[in-house]
């Protein structure tokens, strides 16, 4: 299996949802202390602003890198994902696969690619011919 290198600038990008930050504030609630979470990266809709620290941070650097995308991804790694998988002989089909309402909800399906869904489908028929015979 071809291993995947993490990009380097990557590399300093944490999360504290679940680390230590969040072990505090459970402890703090177990006290009985109003914990006010505001740890999934929306400050503004708490009517927070941009922290000046976090403004000095991007000072330059705004356009290294995008962070925030929509939710079912970049359209352009979404394509190349699919590409990768065609490659390899793996029918993608975009959609949601598993029912659900969302018409924005991102799945694929992967599956082999046609003929050799038609050769299974054939060789299940041939068997059930067979066995249906010897009943």
């Amino acid at each position: 299996m071809k291993k995947i290198k993490r990009a380097d600038k990557m590399n300093h990008v944490h999360s504290d949802i679940r680390g230590p930050l969040y072990v505090r504030a459970m402890e703090m609630q177990r006290q009985g202390r109003d914990v006010l979470k505001l740890n999934t990266g929306n400050p503004a809709a708490f009517a927070f602003g941009l922290p000046d620290s976090i403004r000095n941070a991007l000072d330059g650097h705004l356009e290294e890198g995008v962070g925030y995308c929509d939710f079912k991804g970049m359209p352009k790694a979404r394509e190349a994902i699919c590409e990768y998988e065609k490659s390899k002989g793996i029918l993608v089909i975009p959609g949601s696969g598993f029912d659900w309402q969302q018409p924005d909800h991102f799945r694929i399906v992967m599956l082999p690619e046609a003929k050799v869904l038609t050769d299974a489908v054939r060789r299940m028929g041939n068997f059930l011919d067979g066995y249906r015979q010897n009943m």
